[in-house]
């Protein structure tokens, strides 16, 4: 159920109004990623994505989930992204990662845009 909203002292950019479509987003976000389903979240500047999906990456079973952010933007290389995956991600056989202990890995990739082609 919606929960009551408190008015508190933030600056711009941390200012987040939700709305009946936030808690739905979350909702059927949550019901997929339980379902082990993918979930892809499109939309203009300024919807909520990264916030519902930072939020639901808060709220995670750790036990069962190991998390992961990466912001992709034009200068995102494959030495970058292997140095994000690095540390979360272990080796369990030959050509594949996967994280420890059984976990299934979230990842969420933000400002997903086509990085530029190395050389």
């Amino acid at each position: 159920m919606l929960s009551t909203y408190e008015f508190k002292r933030m600056s711009y950019d941390e200012i987040e109004v939700p709305t009946v479509d936030t808690y739905k987003l979350f909702y059927i976000s949550q019901m997929l990623i339980n379902n082990d389903m993918h979930v892809l979240k499109c939309g203009g500047t300024g919807t909520g994505k990264s916030i519902n999906c930072g939020k639901l990456m808060d709220n995670l079973n750790t036990v069962k989930y190991s998390s992961l952010t990466i912001t992709f933007n034009a200068r995102t290389g494959v030495t970058s992204l292997h140095n994000c995956f690095g540390p979360k991600l272990k080796r369990r056989k030959l050509g594949v990662l996967g994280p420890e202990n059984n976990k299934k890995a979230l990842i969420m990739v933000d400002d997903f845009n086509m990085p530029k082609k190395e050389k």
